[in-house]
């Protein structure tokens, strides 16, 4: 399997070129996974195992250099290595689209966490990295997807905190995550909401993908979470949205890649077996 790293080696760093071969025995396992029928939780474990989860759960570390400086993406003091999540999600991609998606999710969800997220909620980022937890991110709704600022999920405080009703929908990860990350109305402001899907008064509504994909509904019926669930200040959920969007948006480009090399490939083999006819001679 050939990935960007190695046609473009001049913009990668060593510990890419390593970390290309790690993806490659990952992608053989996932393969091998994926031709079984294997259930969602065993493709998270083999992510896990390959230590990706840490690629997209990392802890916010200062960054002393100009916003964008060796290729990572940097927001609010947070840093990725943009390059090797590029990476992982072209191999993924070309083996799984299902792990791709999974490793994807994991990074929307607790990336609003490691933004602005408090010391007790970052606490609990190294679970996520391991892989013992997953993470969804609930932007999408009926009438909102591309158009955030249309979210009418809303946020009302009360006394234990605040309650939360809405739908959401279209989640990936659902099915297997155990918090996400949802974005709520409060008077007119958006506010993220970091929340636990067993809280009474949530409800999934498990959704059908063309392929195996673990996705479906969130609805949320008067859930109770505390203040502390609160991502940041009230009204920043626009900008940890976005921000979060924007840090993940480029490896999209990578997925794609890998899945458009692996239609390149299963066509080539295809034609080279199949074989045509010759041309009759009269």
């Amino acid at each position: 399997m050939k990935l960007s790293s190695d046609d473009l080696a001049m913009f990668f760093e060593p510990a890419h070129a390593r970390l290309a071969e790690r993806l490659r025995a990952t992608a053989t396992a996932l393969e091998a996974l994926e031709r079984a029928g294997a259930a969602d939780r065993a493709i998270v474990d083999a992510l896990a195992k390959a230590g990706l989860f840490e690629l997209v759960c990392t802890a916010p570390v200062e960054s002393p250099g100009p916003a964008g400086a060796h290729g990572n993406a940097e927001r609010g003091g947070v840093s990725i290595d943009t390059r090797a999540i590029c990476l992982a999600r072209e191999a993924l991609g070309y083996v799984s689209a299902r792990a791709d998606s999974i490793l994807a999710v994991q990074g929307l969800g607790v990336h609003p966490l490691l933004l602005a997220g408090s010391d007790a909620q970052r606490a609990e980022l190294p679970a996520f990295a391991r892989g013992e937890r997953v993470a969804a991110f609930a932007l999408t709704e009926p009438e909102a997807g591309s158009d955030v600022a249309s979210i009418q999920t809303r946020a009302v405080a009360c006394a234990e905190g605040y309650r939360l009703d809405g739908d959401k929908l279209f989640i990936s990860n659902l099915g297997i995550a155990d918090h996400a990350t949802v974005l709520a109305r409060e008077g007119d402001q958006l506010t993220a909401f970091w929340v636990a899907i067993a809280t009474p008064g949530i409800a999934i509504e498990p959704q059908q993908a063309i392929a195996p994909h673990p996705i479906g509904a969130l609805h949320l019926r008067g859930a109770i979470v505390p203040a502390s669930a609160r991502i940041g200040a009230v009204g920043q959920g626009m900008k940890l949205a976005m921000q979060t969007l924007d840090a993940f948006r480029v490896s999209v480009g990578a997925a794609a890649v890998g899945m458009a090399r692996r239609a390149f490939d299963e066509a080539l083999a295809f034609v080279t077996r199949r074989g045509f006819p010759k041309p009759r001679q009269e």
